[in-house]
């Protein structure tokens, strides 16, 4: 054929169908085609994007960067937080007594549910809630079901409530850390907490300043320099120290973010 009778895009198509003709390769025809004709406009009728530009791989991250920054605070959820503190306060650790029974820091008392099946059920769903909405729907119930609920697993359905915000804000780990004063800080660990989250969060106060006596502490790698960055309770946050941690934060956060997707 003549050099100029077809278009780029066919001779690329073309040799895409050269390179990919064994047994099973519809999928890396159809990924080779897309990135030759672009992925399109997300909510619009334009069939050409810029895949073809950047690689489609390269495409994706930046697509799913945008749509994180869109929904604005995304801190990324905990499957758990371990809870440290004295007398075991807030713990749901399971733990095995004198007589060698294994025993859930989550227990209904047989007084208020007495069928050991249903108990254990009603247990089960509390525990696994994701959230406070969950837990006060099954409560509830409960109160339809079985009456008032008993003051002691009242205190025991307010470390379900612990466990269901510190999950939904991503904190993995509640303790006490020793001053050199002789006086003690308690650690909220937000491993996918950012400066950019702590900002925004600031912006919303009434004040627009982190709470007095609450502050953020965030690894060096963020602002580039041999320091950790520490964002002060009760002082205005310097705005430029988020511009500067930008593009670290992409690099870390967004790119890792999806490369982990891709592997699971």
């Amino acid at each position: 054929h003549k050099e100029d009778s077809i278009t780029e895009q066919s001779a690329m198509r073309l040799q895409a169908m050269a390179d990919l003709h064994e047994l099973g390769s519809g999928f890396d025809v159809a990924n080779r085609d897309l990135e030759i004709r672009g992925a399109g406009s997300l909510l619009g009728t334009e069939q050409s994007g810029m895949a073809a530009k950047v690689g489609f791989d390269l495409y994706m991250r930046m697509l799913k960067k945008s749509i994180r920054q869109l929904r604005g605070l995304d801190l990324p959820m905990v499957p758990r937080t371990n809870v440290i503190l004295p007398y075991k306060e807030g713990s749901l650790e399971i733990g095995e007594g004198k007589d060698g029974v294994v025993t859930h820091a989550f227990q209904i008392p047989k007084t208020f549910i007495e069928d050991d099946t249903e108990r254990a059920q009603q247990e089960g769903a509390a525990r696994l809630a994701e959230s406070t909405a969950q837990l006060v729907e099954i409560t509830n119930v409960w109160k339809d079901q079985y009456g008032p609920i008993p003051v002691r697993l009242q205190a025991n359905l307010k470390k379900l409530h612990l466990h269901a915000c510190t999950r939904t804000l991503g904190i993995d780990l509640v303790g006490f850390v020793d001053n050199e004063d002789g006086t003690k800080d308690c650690i909220l660990r937000s491993p996918g907490l950012r400066p950019r989250h702590w900002v925004h969060v600031s912006q919303s106060l009434p004040k627009k300043v982190p709470t007095k006596g609450l502050d953020a502490a965030f690894p060096a790698r963020f602002a580039r320099t041999e320091k950790d960055i520490v964002m002060t309770g009760g002082s205005k946050i310097d705005v430029s120290l988020l511009q500067s941690t930008q593009d670290s934060e992409d690099d870390d956060e967004e790119w890792d973010a999806l490369d982990d997707d891709d592997e699971e």
